[in-house]
């Protein structure tokens, strides 16, 4: 429950603006593939940031985070700024971000 409280958090703090949010992702390295959820630009920095060395299955969908550890599975619904974010990401809109 902490560590889905840390990512929920974590995703609270970061920017509202979109240009902002890439430069903050290019810069800590974190890239994605478009339309896949488990492989998402968010879903990847969370795990990069939050559960490094845990074994959590992180996957965003249908504008939420789903988040599975222990047989546990939580959700939180995102923001919509970060849900835009999401939709331009699987459009393409961000090739710096994209393995």
């Amino acid at each position: 429950m902490a560590c889905f409280l840390a990512a929920v958090e974590m995703l609270k703090d970061l920017p509202y603006k979109r240009d902002t949010l890439v430069s903050l992702l290019t810069d800590i390295g974190v890239r994605g593939i478009p339309g896949d959820g488990t492989a998402c630009v968010l879903a990847e920095y969370l795990t990069a940031v939050v559960w490094p060395d845990d074994e959590v299955t992180v996957q965003m969908m249908s504008g939420a985070l789903h988040v599975g550890f222990d047989d546990i599975e939580m959700i939180y619904n995102l923001p919509d700024h970060l849900q835009d974010f999401t939709t331009a990401f699987d459009a393409g809109e961000y090739p710096a971000l994209c393995r």
